[in-house]
């Protein structure tokens, strides 16, 4: 697990030595047999917990990298027998027996640390948000259209009940101060978004719904970085969000404010409930700290500064007025003069438009493909 974590900072998701080497770690669990493991009595108490954080471990990144390549998962839930970690930080794990005892009394009974600060949360959390990837990712890879509205909304009820069961410190609000919290709050928007996709991709409805998950994802995204730079430190977990979480969203909310800008352009009425003004702010402010804090050492650097380069060049687009500074569009302004009564988009734009389609945001930059 430690290598495929290095090979993705080196060579980036897309390199086919990542999803080999995945493989390798897939026949190992199994070989070993953790996906149907019981619990050995005669096992160190840090040995077994380490056992289920393995497992776990495995089973997320399967899911991560799936939902990345757009492939068939290859550890399914169904044929595993998962026993979810302790919610115990690495010190407490390896302590004595006597203050390893002190820390499993305080957990409740379905094993969360009753204080709320303990790293412990991670693993367990990953686990239950990965099992709902599973779910998606399975129903984007059926090609049954029958009851597609409803298969979607049991997945998010299913999923809505597992995140009002989490304890207190992990149920996202604005005054929650606890790092997980809004972290695994993102995820949840995003797994809403990859569902809002499906349904627009598969069935043509649901944009406005896809739109505003878009626009909650890089709002909460927004507070989460500016939070975490005034306390001195902006998480490396944050960093990657903002590219495999933040820039999807921003790349439906870019081509929809394209799409508007050309509408209204060519005599078309505006959407009133469009939030133009307020989108074009957050990707601006996305598109800043997009730049500044993810490292040019990433393997996935040069994918995400392209999905950057889409951003600003509708920014540029949509904020430049046609009348004032039409060479800034690379429309040709003789031809405009020619044609002033027959005021629509231009040229470019349309091109930077079927660019921006044919870019494939999901499938480049944390992406989903149905």
């Amino acid at each position: 697990m430690q290598h495929i974590s290095f090979m993705l900072e080196m060579h980036g998701s897309t390199d086919h030595r990542i999803w080999q080497r995945l493989g390798d770690v897939t026949t190992l669990v199994f070989a070993l047999g953790l996906h149907q493991r019981e619990v050995d009595e005669r096992a160190p108490f840090f040995l077994s917990e380490i056992r289920k954080r393995t497992m776990v471990a495995a089973y997320s990144m399967d899911k991560e990298l799936a939902t990345f390549l757009g492939r068939p998962p290859r550890i399914c839930r169904r044929y595993c027998n998962f026993h979810i970690p302790l919610d115990i930080g690495w010190e407490d794990l390896l302590a004595d027996a006597s203050t390893r005892d002190a820390v499993v009394q305080r957990l409740d009974a379905n094993g969360w640390d009753s204080r709320g600060g303990s790293e412990g949360a991670k693993p367990r959390v990953s686990m239950l948000s990965n099992i709902y990837r599973e779910m998606i990712l399975e129903l984007s890879f059926s090609r049954e259209m029958d009851n597609l509205m409803h298969k979607i909304e049991e997945i998010r009820h299913e999923s809505n009940h597992m995140r009002l069961g989490l304890p207190i410190f992990l149920r996202w609000s604005p005054e929650n101060e606890h790092p997980s919290a809004a972290s695994l709050h993102l995820e949840f928007l995003y797994q809403d978004f990859l569902l809002c996709q499906m349904l627009v991709e598969r069935a043509g409805d649901g944009s406005n719904s896809l739109i505003e998950k878009s626009l909650e994802i890089l709002v909460l995204l927004l507070d989460i970085v500016s939070k975490q730079t005034r306390a001195g430190n902006v998480s490396h977990f944050t960093i990657f969000d903002l590219c495999y979480i933040g820039l999807p969203a921003a790349g439906v909310l870019s081509k929809e404010l394209l799409r508007h800008s050309q509408e209204s352009g060519g005599g078309h009425p505006r959407e009133s409930n469009f939030a133009r003004s307020e989108i074009i702010q957050r990707l601006s402010v996305f598109a800043a700290q997009l730049e500044t804090f993810f490292p040019s050492r990433e393997g996935d650097y040069d994918t995400c500064m392209k999905g950057l380069a889409f951003i600003r060049q509708v920014l540029d687009i949509v904020l430049t007025p046609n009348t004032t500074d039409s060479s800034m569009l690379g429309c040709d302004v003789a031809r405009e003069e020619e044609n002033d009564l027959l005021a629509g988009p231009c040229t470019d734009d349309i091109e930077l438009l079927a660019l921006m389609e044919d870019f494939d945001w999901e499938q480049e930059m944390r992406p989903f493909s149905s």
